[in-house]
C-alpha cells in the first residue's frame, strides 16, 4: 500500500542497460478510488467506490456516470454505505465505456474498459475460382448477415491489392473495427490496434485491459460537456445556396434591403430583400463549375446606397497542416520488401521487353511550347517560368483569395516564422510576390505574426487575375535575384536589419517611387540614380547596397520585398510568384461596399476507379498490367437479401492477393473480412483482348 510520507519512482529498463525513471505523482492522505472489474464472459460491469474519512462532504451530491462513443448511457447517485454495485452491459454499445465518477459537475476518478457484444457482421466472401491466371476475370459473391442470422444490408468498401506490392494488414491494424472502437478513442498511438480485437485468449483481454488504463484516459474537458452546446462549425449543406448580410455604416442590419444576384456563365438573375437581421438568402442557385456571382445591395426602391457592408458567408474549410515536400532522406531508407518491389514495378512499364508493340509505330513527338500569359510582366519573357497557371487554371482552383490559390497550386507553400519575421516558404525558398510589374501591397504594423500575414494575403481577391507565374530555378532567376555573395554579415548587422522590418509599419500602397520620393525624374538615368540611391538609404543602417532579390523598378518595396532582403549569412535561396491581372495596372483596393463578388465551391461528380476489363485475347494489349491496387469500390450496397456481386481482372503479377472488406450496416454494426486469392504465371485465355 502506497504512504503519503513516501515518494516513488517508477523505473524502466531498456536494451543494453539503458534505464529511465520516472516520477510518479504524489499520494495523497485523503481522496476517492474508483475501481472497475469486468469479465468478457460476465454480462455485467462490477463497480466499487473507495473513500477516506474525510474525503466526502455529506452535503454534496456524487455522481457515476457511463459514457460510450461521446453519449451518456448510465448515470446515478453514489451511496458511499453501498460503495459496490453492477452495471449491465447491454445498456452500452461495441466499444469503449467511461464510467466516470463526480461530485456535481466536477469529476474525481475515471476509469476505462472495453465492452465487446460480439455483435460484428456475418460476411461470405465467395470466390467464382480456386485459382485464376494473369488477366482472368475474377467474380466475387457477397454475402452479409446479422447475429441473428438475417440478411443485412448497408455500405461497404472493397479492395483488392498485390500482396507483393502492398503489405497486407493482416491484424486488421488499420480496419474499421480497430479504427471506429479503439484507435479514434484512445489518446496517442496504439501500435498493432488490431491485435486488441481479435481472439479469446486471456492474453490479449489482458492486455486490452492494460491499454485501458494506460491509454484510456478522458480526451475532453468536463467543462464544455455541462456547458450549453456550442453551434457545430460545419452545417449540413442540403441544398445549394448563398447567405450573407447587410449592414450599414455602424455595422447594425439593413431590413427590407434589395439584394441582387447575377451570373454570366450561365446567364442567371435574381432579387431578395433582408429580414430584420439584414440577412439574405438565394436559393434554387444554377450549377457552375468554375464561374462567380455579382451580388449588389440596393434601397428598398431599388436605389443605390452607401451601405456599410455586403458580406457573404464563405466556406472555412478545416486548418491543413503545412506540408513540406523535400524529402529527408531517401525514399528507400525504412522500406519494406513490397515497397521496394511496388517501385520496381513501376520501372518494369518503361523498359521495351515489357512492351508487344502492335498497329502503326509513330515517331516520338516532344511537348516543348509553354502557357503564356498575355500581358505578362515576367522579367524573362512569356513564357518562361517554372510554373504557369493560366486564368482557366485559375478560374477551375474554385478559390476565393490570393492565400488559397497559392496552397492549392504550390504544395510546400507555408507562412512561418523565421528570424522572428513572418516569411512565405516554398519548401526551401523565400518568397516574395510581385503584381503587374510591381510589389504586392501588403499591410503589417510593426512586430506583425504569420496570421496577421495570412490575413493580408487572404484581402486579396482573384476575381481579376488572368495569370500566375513562378519562378525558382537558376534559369529563370538572374532576372530577379543577385548572385550569392561572398560578404560576411557581423551580427548587429543582421539584427539591425531584421530589426527595421519587424518594426516598420507597411502601410503605402501603389506610390510611384520616383515622383513620390525624388521629384521630377524625367529622363531614364535620373531614374536609375534615385531608384539606387533609395536602396541605398533604405539599406544605410547596415551598409549594404545590394539586396537578394532585385526589387521592381518604380515602386515602393512592400513588407514581402524587406523581408526577402533581410541579412543572413545563410544561403537564401529565392522564389518570386508574378500575378498579372486583367487591368494590369497593379492591385487596387475596391471600396464598393455595397457590392460583392462570391465565387462558390463548385460541385464535384464522383470519380470512378479505374479497373481494366480485358474482353478478347488478353496477351494482345501491348502495355504491361502491373497494377499494385486491383480493385477498388468504395460503396458496395447490399440489396434485401445481403447480397452483392463484384467483377475485375487480375493483373500480370503472378502471386496471392488481398482482399479486404470493410463498411457498416445501416443500423450501425460493423463488417470485417479479409480472403486471399491466387493468380497464376500463365496469361489468362478469355474471349475478347482489348483494354475498356
Amino acid at each position: 500500500t502506497a504512504r503519503p510520507d513516501e515518494t516513488y519512482t517508477a523505473k524502466i529498463t531498456l536494451p543494453e542497460e539503458l534505464a529511465n525513471e520516472y516520477k510518479l505523482p504524489t499520494v495523497n492522505k485523503e481522496g476517492t478510488i474508483l475501481r472497475l472489474r469486468t469479465d468478457h464472459l460476465s454480462d455485467s460491469i462490477s463497480v466499487e467506490v473507495a473513500t477516506s474519512n474525510n474525503a466526502v462532504q455529506m452535503d454534496s451530491i456524487y455522481y457515476l456516470v457511463g459514457t460510450s462513443r461521446g453519449k451518456a448511457y448510465y448515470s446515478s447517485t453514489i451511496n458511499f454505505d453501498k460503495p459496490t454495485l453492477k452495471i449491465s452491459k447491454n445498456i452500452f454499445p461495441t466499444g469503449i465505456v467511461r464510467i466516470s465518477l463526480l461530485k456535481g459537475k466536477r469529476p474525481l476518478n475515471e476509469r476505462s474498459v472495453f465492452v465487446d457484444h460480439k455483435d460484428e457482421l456475418e460476411v461470405k466472401l465467395i470466390a467464382n475460382k480456386p485459382a485464376y491466371l494473369k488477366r482472368d476475370s475474377i467474380t466475387l459473391e457477397l454475402e452479409i448477415k446479422g447475429r441473428s442470422g438475417l440478411p443485412v444490408q448497408g455500405s461497404f468498401s472493397v479492395a483488392v491489392t498485390d500482396d507483393a506490392q502492398v503489405k497486407p494488414d493482416s491484424l486488421g491494424d488499420y480496419g474499421i473495427g480497430a479504427s471506429l472502437l479503439l484507435s479514434s478513442d484512445l489518446k496517442g498511438k496504439v501500435e498493432n490496434p488490431g491485435y486488441y480485437l481479435h481472439g479469446d485468449s486471456p492474453d490479449r483481454l489482458q492486455a486490452l485491459d492494460n491499454l485501458m488504463l494506460t491509454q484510456g484516459w478522458i480526451g475532453y474537458d468536463w467543462k464544455d460537456v455541462f456547458a450549453p452546446a456550442a453551434p457545430p462549425k460545419f452545417l449540413a449543406e442540403k441544398e445549394l445556396k448563398i447567405t450573407g448580410q447587410v449592414t450599414n455604416i455602424s455595422k447594425k442590419p439593413v431590413e427590407g434591403a434589395q439584394v441582387l444576384i447575377s451570373s454570366q456563365k450561365p446567364s442567371f438573375i435574381n432579387t431578395v430583400s433582408t429580414d430584420y437581421t439584414g440577412t439574405f438568402t438565394f436559393k434554387d442557385l444554377p450549377q457552375i463549375d468554375s464561374g462567380s456571382f455579382f451580388i449588389q445591395a440596393k434601397t428598398a426602391k431599388g436605389k443605390t446606397r452607401y451601405f456599410g457592408e455586403v458580406s457573404v458567408d464563405r466556406f472555412h474549410p478545416a486548418p491543413i497542416l503545412p506540408t513540406f515536400r523535400d524529402q529527408l532522406m531517401p525514399w528507400y531508407v525504412n522500406s519494406d520488401q513490397e515497397q521496394l518491389n511496388y517501385v520496381l514495378q513501376i520501372a518494369k512499364k518503361t523498359k521495351e521487353e515489357f512492351f508487344k508493340p502492335s498497329g502503326i509505330s509513330l515517331n516520338e513527338v516532344k511537348i516543348v511550347s509553354k502557357k503564356i500569359i498575355k500581358g505578362t510582366f515576367n522579367r524573362n519573357g512569356p513564357g518562361k517560368a517554372d510554373l504557369i497557371f493560366d486564368e482557366k487554371d485559375i478560374k477551375e482552383s474554385a478559390v476565393m483569395d490570393l492565400y488559397q490559390l497559392i496552397k492549392q497550386k504550390l504544395p510546400g507553400f507555408r507562412v512561418v516564422m523565421e528570424d522572428g519575421l513572418p516569411t512565405l516558404k516554398y519548401n526551401n525558398y523565400m518568397v516574395t510576390i510581385e503584381i503587374d510589374q510591381g510589389p504586392l501591397p501588403v499591410r503589417l504594423n510593426p512586430n506583425p505574426t504569420a496570421e496577421q500575414l495570412i490575413e493580408e494575403l487572404s484581402q486579396f481577391k482573384i476575381a481579376g487575375f488572368v495569370g500566375m507565374e513562378v519562378m525558382y530555378s537558376r534559369k529563370y532567376m538572374h532576372n530577379y535575384s543577385r548572385p550569392p555573395s561572398t560578404i560576411s554579415y557581423t551580427g548587429t548587422q543582421i539584427f539591425e536589419s531584421q530589426n527595421r522590418v519587424r518594426t516598420l509599419a507597411f502601410e503605402s500602397e501603389d506610390i510611384d517611387l520616383d515622383q513620390n520620393m525624388f521629384g521630377d525624374t524625367s529622363n531614364s538615368s535620373s531614374q536609375l540614380v534615385n531608384r539606387e540611391g533609395y536602396q541605398a538609404r533604405r539599406r544605410k543602417s547596415s551598409g549594404v547596397s545590394k539586396p537578394f532579390y532585385i526589387i521592381p523598378f518604380k515602386k515602393l518595396p512592400s513588407y514581402l520585398d524587406e523581408r526577402i532582403n533581410v541579412l543572413t549569412n545563410s544561403l537564401r535561396e529565392v522564389a518570386v510568384i508574378g500575378i498579372t491581372t486583367s487591368q494590369r495596372v497593379g492591385w487596387h483596393r475596391i471600396n464598393k461596399p455595397d457590392v460583392v463578388t462570391y465565387r462558390p465551391l463548385p460541385l464535384m461528380k464522383p470519380q470512378e476507379f479505374y479497373s481494366p476489363k480485358y474482353l478478347v485475347n488478353p496477351s494482345d494489349v501491348a502495355e504491361p498490367d502491373f497494377r499494385s491496387t486491383i480493385f477498388w469500390e468504395p460503396n458496395v450496397v447490399t440489396d434485401a437479401n445481403g447480397k452483392a456481386t463484384l467483377r475485375f481482372h487480375s493483373a500480370d503479377n503472378p502471386g496471392k492477393y488481398s482482399v479486404s472488406l470493410e463498411g457498416t450496416s445501416t443500423d450501425g454494426n460493423i463488417a470485417s473480412k479479409k480472403i486471399k486469392l491466387i493468380v497464376g504465371d500463365q496469361s489468362g485465355k478469355t474471349s475478347n483482348g482489348k483494354v475498356n
